[in-house]
């Protein structure tokens, strides 16, 4: 077991690399490190497929969202250059500091096997995300010095305690990670150890939506049934605990909010819906196919992996990424293709495809999808809260001023078509 105590003192020398490193770096200076790495890159591409061995790319989302998420790419030719050029991710490792050495560290992080190998990755929070592989083992270790990482740790590390959703997928034939327990430290954080997936997750941005049918439709069918064969023992619904907090930490929609959570929250207990563990990030880039694209072999980051959240959570994160993604022709919001599929208005007919996909699978109508859409709009927004970034919430306002009107205007139809129903049905039985 690697010893934390390295880890910190790995994080404080990148931090104070970190610091010392230029704050102002010149277009000219950017353009020429990003051919740089894309040249070395395209040496190291043509040198693997020599050998026939696959180059990996770790790429720096994490970096742009705020999310802590780890991405494996294992791109072709045509799109390593773009995949590189897009990243933001740059960690130059200084000659030691304060007497420290890198190389000393990492080796004592490692346990002295020179045959593992070690990336590391910094996400908005200052976490310090360290992947170790060794052999067909990946351990993925995080490491932070913040508020707000300890914060998001914690999180990271209730939603694995006693997590049903991956004891689900230890009955398929998909590989998911093992959750071990870290004894040495005084805080019994829990690691996952993910076992090395042979296959391929889908770029979607160089992916046409409409040749994705069969592996989205594969994919619902993947996630409604390790959604049910994960419930939760009461009807609580944890994944959706901060959604009281939405309307005061958004001050300036405040109002609607209101109508909008407590008319969701009700229809949550009205409907009686099976309360399950969710992946809670559930996207092509988090779906590990085989070589065919046709059959799912594994599954990756499990940072949202919680209790209580409805069937189609996953399902319906899958929609809204994959047509808020490039891959539609433009980049939308998420919150863009909420408000399509609460007024069903979208140009392409394979919009409709893939919500009848879901309706199919998993024998809800198009008006529980449409609550249930919203109430992942809204989690999204509760994570976003969370996080706290200013990435975040410049998406929160794009995200808040787009749908806001839309759900208001949906939830409030509803509630009025309730109460002149019991109205309707009051006047009836005086009648009688």
């Amino acid at each position: 077991m690697v010893n934390s105590q390295y880890s910190h003192m790995l994080l404080n020398l990148l931090l104070n690399i970190n610091k010392k490193r230029p704050q102002n770096i010149n277009l000219i200076s950017n353009v020429i490190t990003r051919v740089k790495y894309c040249a070395v890159a395209v040496l190291l591409y043509f040198k693997y497929s020599l050998k026939k061995q696959r180059l990996t790319v770790l790429t720096g989302d994490a970096i742009k969202y705020g999310a802590g998420s780890l991405e494996l790419n294992t791109p072709s030719f045509a799109s390593l250059i773009k995949i590189l050029w897009d990243q933001s991710l740059n960690i130059q490792i200084s000659p030691p500091i304060n007497g420290l050495s890198l190389q000393r560290l990492l080796m004592a992080e490692l346990g002295q096997n020179k045959n593992s190998e070690l990336n590391l990755i910094f996400t908005a929070q200052e976490i310090l995300m360290i992947q170790y592989a060794c052999g067909q083992q990946t351990l993925l270790k995080k490491v932070t010095k913040t508020q707000i990482g300890n914060a998001y740790l914690t999180r990271q590390v209730s939603g694995l305690s006693d997590n049903k959703y991956l004891n689900s997928l230890s009955l398929t034939a998909i590989k998911h990670p093992i959750i071990i327990k870290n004894t040495v430290t005084q805080e019994h954080q829990k690691t996952l150890v993910q076992t090395f997936v042979q296959g391929d997750v889908i770029a979607l941005p160089y992916v046409n939506v409409k040749s994705l049918q069969h592996q989205f439709y594969t994919a619902v069918q993947t996630a409604i049934k390790i959604n049910r064969m994960s419930k939760s023992q009461t009807n609580d619904w944890h994944a959706y605990g901060d959604f009281e907090k939405l309307p005061a930490y958004f001050s300036a929609y405040q109002q609607p909010l209101i109508v909008i959570v407590d008319y969701l929250t009700n229809w949550l207990g009205e409907r009686a819906l099976p309360c399950v563990h969710i992946h809670g990030d559930y996207h092509f880039g988090n779906i590990i196919f085989d070589q065919s694209h046709q059959v799912i072999v594994g599954l990756i980051d499990f940072d949202r992996s919680c209790a209580g959240g409805t069937e189609l959570h996953d399902s319906l994160m899958l929609f809204l990424t994959l047509f808020s993604s490039r891959a539609t022709g433009s980049p939308l919001y998420f919150a863009e293709v909420v408000n399509q599929v609460i007024e069903m208005k979208h140009p392409d007919k394979v919009f409709y495809q893939m919500l009848n996909d879901i309706s199919t699978n998993s024998g809800y109508d198009i008006d529980d999808i449409k609550h249930m859409a919203i109430i992942l709009w809204l989690f999204l927004l509760q994570s976003a809260m969370r996080e706290q970034t200013n990435t975040s919430q410049n998406w929160n306002l794009k995200m808040l001023a787009n749908t806001v009107p839309v759900a208001l205007k949906y939830c409030n139809d509803l509630i009025n078509a309730k109460n002149n129903k019991g109205i309707l049905c009051s006047a009836m039985s005086s009648t009688k």
